[in-house]
């Protein structure tokens, strides 16, 4: 690396492009969410997906992460102090129960949105196309489990089980509980 200066005096740093690879390859094999999008792309590909890294698996927890840097192992996997400090100040995940639930019957049984990125969105306005999601949902094998995360872990986005966050957070937790797939076509037509 090294530091220019270009005409109107304004400096600036060059990276050799080997440096800047080789630091970039490290970031994404760390990256979890650049292994999953990797893995995706094999298994469309019909390839064998590769295993799953067991760091990918399991988050840390602050207690774990401290002791990675207490020992002083200095690999990508450790985290410095401040990053513990974070970890350690995170919310409680709600739903932690139904939302492992879901994932595992996920790997028997594809659910209805599965691939649709529309599902994951933050904000509904189409109302012609939420129909089309909630439909999809009622004929989901999953609804019950998607449901009964979405009532427990509240999530800020996506849909679930037919329902926008902002329906979510309106039901009850005793309303939700009792809904049937009849009541989630009925919440469709009242909002």
């Amino acid at each position: 690396m090294e530091w220019r200066v270009d005409e109107g005096g304004q400096r600036y740093r060059v990276v050799e492009e080997s440096v800047l690879l080789a630091w970039w390859r490290d970031r994404m094999n760390a990256s979890p969410v650049h292994f999953y999008r990797m893995r995706a792309k094999a298994i469309e590909r019909g390839e064998t997906p590769p295993p799953v890294p067991e760091r990918f698996t399991k988050r840390p927890t602050a207690a774990s992460t401290a002791s990675q840097v207490s020992e002083g192992q200095d690999d990508s996997d450790s985290h410095s102090e401040a990053v513990t400090a974070l970890l350690a100040d995170l919310p409680v995940f709600h739903g932690h129960a139904e939302h492992a639930a879901l994932v595992a019957a996920m790997e028997t049984e594809p659910p209805g949105c599965d691939g649709l990125e529309v599902f994951t969105h933050d904000r509904f306005d189409d109302p012609e196309q939420t129909e089309m999601m909630r439909g999809i949902c009622r004929e989901c094998p999953l609804l019950e489990m998607c449901r009964a995360f979405a009532v427990a872990g509240r999530p800020s986005a996506g849909m679930w089980a037919g329902m926008t966050p902002a329906e979510v957070r309106r039901l009850g937790a005793d309303t939700a509980q009792t809904l049937s797939r009849d009541a989630c076509e009925d919440l469709a037509m009242v909002s």
